[in-house]
C-alpha cells in the first residue's frame, strides 16, 4: 500500500501566509522527496529568498524558549510573519524530534501570522 502524498502549494500560495498551505507543503517535504513537483517548489523558493532566517542553539535552560517568544512578539509588533521550526536534536530514539520544544512557544492560536 502506497502512503499518501500531499498536494504540493504554489509557492504564491505559501507567500501568501496560509498556514494550510504551509503545513502542506512541510508534509510533502516529509513525504515526497525527489517528486518533480516538490523539486521545483524548493528549487523556486532558494532562487527567489524572502524570508529572513535565524537559528537559536544552546544547553537546556539557558533561555532560547524565552528569547523565542520575544523575537516572536517583536517580529508580530513590526507587522510580520513568523514561522518557527523547533528540533530537539537530543532525541534518543529518532535522533532530532522535529517541533520538539512546541509546547513552549506562547503564541495567540489565532494569530494568523504566527505558524509554531
Amino acid at each position: 500500500m502506497s502512503a499518501h502524498i500531499p498536494q504540493i502549494p504554489e509557492l504564491d500560495t505559501l507567500r501568501a501566509g496560509g498556514k494550510r498551505a504551509l503545513a502542506m507543503a512541510l508534509a510533502a517535504v516529509e513525504t515526497a522527496r525527489g517528486k518533480p513537483s516538490l523539486v521545483a517548489l524548493l528549487d523556486r523558493a532558494a532562487r527567489e529568498p524572502k524570508a529572513l532566517v535565524l537559528g537559536l542553539t544552546g544547553p537546556p535552560g539557558v533561555g532560547k524558549s524565552t528569547l523565542t517568544n520575544a523575537l516572536v512578539r517583536r517580529a508580530r509588533a513590526a507587522g510580520r510573519t513568523v514561522a518557527v521550526l523547533a528540533v530537539d536534536p537530543s532525541s534518543r530514539r529518532t535522533g532530532g524530534a522535529l517541533l520538539g520544544d512546541r509546547a513552549r512557544i506562547q503564541t495567540d492560536p489565532e494569530d494568523r501570522g504566527v505558524f509554531v
